[in-house]
This record gives structure tokens, sequence and C-alpha cells, in this order.
């Protein structure tokens, strides 16, 4: 099946055919192999991300896969507070730990609802 059609009808509707954005893909799984003293670090990858994108004259789309847990609060609240006010659009995936859909992050302080879970 086909999902070309559909998805330009959906842009045609939302007048948004001729929007040109960036569109990144970050993996951070390295927590699936605890076993091995793994262990992941979403802020590193986070600001990575801001670091690329923050001063493109094009609006981000980031697809940020991890294992699904929680790990720095603290520190990625920050950043998405901080992110919340540059064009750069998140949705965080989580592949592993279903416990994550019930212990996501409260980000409040933001600029504008820049991602999903």
């Amino acid at each position: 099946m086909s999902l070309v059609k559909p998805l330009k009808v959906q842009l045609e509707k939302r007048n948004l055919l001729d929007v040109t954005a960036r569109v990144a893909l970050v993996m951070d799984i390295s927590g699936s192999m605890g076993k091995l003293g793994g262990g992941n670090d979403e802020p590193v990858a986070i600001k990575e991300v801001i670091a690329e994108y923050e001063t493109s004259p094009l609006p981000a789309y980031v697809v940020f896969i991890s294992d699904g847990g929680i790990y720095h609060e603290g520190e990625i609240v920050k950043l998405m507070q901080e992110a919340s006010y540059l064009p750069i659009f998140w949705q965080f995936v989580g592949v592993l730990d279903g416990s994550a859909r019930n212990n996501r992050p409260s980000v409040g302080g933001r600029f504008r609802n820049i991602f999903g879970f």
C-alpha cells in the first residue's frame, strides 16, 4: 500500500506542499546492552542535535529512538525548555522499555510544545 497519495492529501489540506524542513534520526539505544555496561546518554545526543540545527534557516523534525527508559530527567527537561525557542520539533520513540509510557517527563516552562512521546 502506497502512502504517497494520503500524505500528499494531508500536506495539501494544511497548505504544506511547499514547506521544506530538515529531518534527523537519532538512535540512542545503547541502554539495551546493559549487561555490557552500556547506558543511554540522552542529554549528550540532544545537545548534539541542538548544536547541529540551532542555526539552520530550515525547521528540523527529529525522530529520537531510545530504549524507552528515561535517564537524566532533570537535564532533559532543561534542554527541552531551552530548545522550545528553536525551530526543532522532536518525536521520542521508546522501543524496549514499556514502562516509559507511564514515566514521561513533565516539561513545563516551554515557549511552545515541541515534542511528543
